[in-house]
């Protein structure tokens, strides 16, 4: 199966609904710290805008609008785009997002 095949197949197993935003955001990668924008976000994941190549499943952090950092896993690149899934419960990211977490949908 191709690289591009199971991009497409992680993307399509989404597991919380997302929120199109347009938000600046921050990734950490090991010591380096990079500002991106949010262009969905979720309880579960986010999609960021950034020309970096990050290694599928390598482990970042990212903070969205201000937020505190939540750890997150790389689950898809591709052309400038990555998806990352928190490795927080929902409940952990709606807390760390405050007030933009708790108008995301809850499934």
């Amino acid at each position: 199966m191709s690289k591009k095949s199971i991009t497409t197949l992680d993307r399509n197993a989404r597991k919380s609904i997302r929120q199109s935003v347009l938000l600046g955001a921050v990734i950490e990668a090991g010591d380096y710290e990079f500002n991106c924008k949010a262009y969905n976000l979720s309880l579960g994941g986010v999609r960021l805008k950034l020309n970096l190549p990050l290694a599928l499943n390598s482990m970042v952090k990212t903070s969205v609008k201000g937020s505190d950092f939540l750890q997150a896993q790389v689950v898809w690149v591709d052309k400038g785009f990555i998806g990352l899934s928190f490795a927080h419960s929902p409940e952990e990211v709606a807390k760390c997002l405050g007030e933009l977490g708790a108008r995301l949908p809850k499934s």
